[in-house]
This record gives structure tokens, sequence and C-alpha cells, in this order.
């Protein structure tokens, strides 16, 4: 049973989160706590004398923006989540049913699924250190686990099982590479992130360099791939043509949004192309 109460915010433990913090989103939201509080709490438990976010991390980065001592959380006793992976667990549920995570942030929240699913289902036995996995490996473990996931599962997630092993081919992406590309347009390409998974270690980093670099020496992977390649630079793409890339990838909500906004320049746009419809068969009339 959870307790609400103010603790510390310094006895709170964030670890490592698998989703990475937009500074921008962050700023925001401490902009409107100063104005109206919090509204919602942080979810810990309890750690001996200390507690472990599960969630609520964007919330508690706020508030230490804010030199906040204190925050407003649902404190769960030691017992609920017991151990770290039913901690990642919450985690990873809270993060993925609310909000909207990039490719490259589900596939990370599915492979962190997975290695709870390890824990729970196949323990580690004393001995040595397991060999690292090679890609079969990881391959054929991947496609076994999207086996056994549950039906209920996939439909909560709304993955089907050839897109939960896309995502755990993306989620191979290391995890220091993986957050370099975090909020980079890419990490919302699957196409862009599967390629980049294909990539052995060093070139991923190469590829990554040029893409986060500033100004940026190469706007997708596979254009990257190329100039390390020895290839010619490609044409810059013109603003509509990168527009229209973003756009289609839109839900019809945004979409209509974006029509709505811009309503008066689409009707100018469908007057003139009527226009230069009915004039161009006159002209070839008069010809």
């Amino acid at each position: 049973m959870s307790v609400m109460r103010q603790i510390p915010i310094a006895m709170i433990d964030a670890g490592n989160r698998l989703r990475v913090l937009d500074p921008a989103w962050v700023r925001t939201l401490a902009d409107d706590m100063a104005v109206g509080g919090q509204e919602e709490p942080i979810r810990v438990v309890e750690r001996g004398d200390r507690f472990q976010l599960v969630s609520g991390a964007r919330r508690l980065a706020a508030a230490a923006l804010l030199a906040w001592d204190e925050i407003e959380a649902k404190v769960k006793p030691a017992g609920a989540l017991p151990d770290e992976a039913s901690a990642r667990l919450a985690e990873i549920k809270a993060d993925m049913m609310r909000g909207e995570p990039t490719v490259l942030d589900r596939a990370r929240y599915i492979a962190a699924w997975r290695a709870v699913y390890e824990t729970v289902h196949a323990p580690a036995k004393p001995g040595r250190k397991p060999k690292p996995r090679t890609p079969q490996e990881a391959d054929e473990l991947s496609a076994k686990f999207a086996l056994n996931f549950s039906d209920a599962a996939q439909e909560a997630l709304q993955i089907s099982r050839r897109s939960l092993f896309l995502a755990l081919k993306v989620a191979t992406i290391p995890d220091e590479t993986a957050r370099c590309i975090a909020l980079h347009p890419i990490a919302r390409k699957q196409s862009e992130l599967l390629m980049l998974a294909d990539l052995a270690q060093p070139r991923q980093v190469a590829v990554v360099e040029m893409l986060t670099a500033e100004p940026a020496r190469a706007d997708s992977v596979s254009t990257a791939i190329m100039l390390l390649s020895g290839g010619a630079g490609v044409v810059e793409k013109a603003n509509y043509e990168r527009f229209q890339e973003r756009f289609v990838a839109w839900k019809p909500a945004e979409r209509h949004a974006f029509f709505e906004l811009n309503a008066a320049e689409f009707e100018e746009w469908l007057a003139m192309r009527r226009a230069s419809t009915r004039i161009a068969p006159a002209l070839k009339a008069v010809g």
C-alpha cells in the first residue's frame, strides 16, 4: 500500500533511467511547477533509509532545478518492489503506458523487460561469468522471448511478435551510443535505427559522431555510411522535403491540427490550383 508524503530530494536515488530526459521538457515542467506547484506525485519505493525512484524522473529533475528541498511522493514499502527487477519492471510499465516514447525508447524498454523476464524465468547459475552472446545467439534469444511474450502484454503494448523482434534488434545498440542519439530525429525512425544496429561498434560510433556534430555532417545513417565509405556528398534536401519526412509520421489528429492552423494558406493554394486547371485547357484550345 502506498503512502503519500513529502520526502527529501537528496534521499532519492534516480538510478540509471532507461529514458533520457529532454532538458527542454524539464525546464518547461519546472516553469509550470514554479507557478502552479506539483500537481502529480512521483512514485518511489523504500530502500533502507533512502528511496528508489520508480516513476516521475522529469518531475524530480524539475524540482531539483527549482532547488526544492522536498517533493511529494507516493511511497511504497520495500516489500512491494523487493528487488531491482521488480522496480525496473514498474519503471518500464509506467513509461510505456504513458506519453509517446520514441522508437529507441520503446526498444530499450522492451529489452529491459526481456532482462526482467530472463531474471525471473532463467535465474543465473553460480560459476564463471557466461561468455558474451554472438549476434546469432542474441537473435535466437530475441525470437524465443517474442514467442513466449504473453498475448495480453502484446495487446497492451500494441506490438506484434515481428515488431517485438525488430525492437530487440534496435536495442542491441550499445547504451552509450543510444544515449547520444536519444534526442536526435533518428530515434523516431526504426529503419535508421535498424541500419545503425547492423553496424560494427566502431562504425556505429563514427556514424553517431557525424549525426550529432555541430553542425551535423550527415542527416541520416545511410548518408553517414556513404560519406565514411568515401562516397560523394549528397545534395542537401529542401526544407519542405525534410518537413515531409516528419509529417508522414504524424498521427491523423496531429495532421488535422496542422491543417487547421494553416487553413488559410491551404485554401489559397487550392484556389490557385483550381484556377490553373481551368486556364490550362482553355489555352490549349486557343493554341
